[in-house]
């Protein structure tokens, strides 16, 4: 005879999430900053470049799998790009419908809300304040400094 479980339920008390994609649609400002980035350094973007794949990736992966960067022109890529971002790019966003109502829902039943991010921590603070997303949150975790190529499993853990 099966065991009903219905009146059982599992209750998770930690909800992460990630930022780009997740909470914000940040890829106007991700994709008008990687074309900045390769026009400062003078390299045609080839028109056939799917952009919306810079988006997530890490960005030395994005200036070199998918832009095709040179290797060697891929730290002063980054440079550039955090550079702009932080000035512009990381504005040029919009939240999702509905998410502020979701993550509103979470904290009303008392979840513990966080942000797993391969971006630093400091500039998505500095996104989610702008967007009014901080109060919903308890912590915001992501990349060291250095860690350009870092996976998600290694924030989470």
């Amino acid at each position: 005879m099966a065991r009903k479980t219905n009146n059982l339920k599992m209750k998770y008390t930690l909800v992460l999430l990630d930022f780009d994609g997740t909470l914000m649609d940040t890829s106007p400002g991700i994709i008008k900053t990687i074309l900045y980035s390769m026009n400062k350094l003078g390299i045609p973007v080839n028109k056939n470049t799917n952009l919306k794949t810079v988006v997530g990736p890490p960005l030395q992966y994005g200036f070199s799998s998918i832009m095709k960067l040179e290797k060697s022109l891929v730290p002063d890529a980054i440079n550039i790009y955090r550079k702009r971002y932080l000035e512009r790019g990381m504005y040029d966003a919009c939240h999702y419908p509905g998410t502020f109502e979701f993550v509103d829902y979470l904290r009303e039943e008392s979840y513990t809300i966080a942000v797993a991010t391969l971006k630093h921590p400091s500039l998505v603070r500095l996104q989610t304040k702008h967007f009014n997303f901080d109060k919903y949150l308890q912590g915001v975790f992501g990349s060291k400094e250095g860690m350009e190529d870092g996976e998600k499993v290694d924030i989470i853990n």
